[in-house]
């Protein structure tokens, strides 16, 4: 998955609203395959839903993903792998 930090690619989110790197998103569902991931995948997702995150990355490919920075709600440290996740556009507003 390549991902890039370009701000002209643009992402319909699910409300249709074009979210580009550098917008604010609310996380408003949960991931497709939700219940077939790892307990601490589950527990990150569970925690995120309803907060904004700022888009940090989008993959440069489709299908297209969103990169967020999720640090302050799972409390990870800012160099943690668990610091972000990636998150189809259909989950966010």
């Amino acid at each position: 998955m390549k991902a890039t930090r370009n701000k002209r690619i643009g992402v319909k989110s699910a409300t249709g609203r074009v979210v580009r790197v550098g917008s604010f998103v609310r996380v408003i569902a949960l991931p497709p395959g939700f219940d077939s991931l790892q307990r601490e995948s589950r527990s990150v997702f569970r925690a995120i839903l309803g907060h904004r995150f700022r888009v940090q990355a989008v993959t440069s490919e489709e299908p297209r993903w969103l990169q967020l920075g999720v640090g302050r709600i799972v409390d990870e440290p800012a160099d943690s792998v668990g610091n972000v996740v990636w998150l189809e556009p259909e989950c966010v507003a």
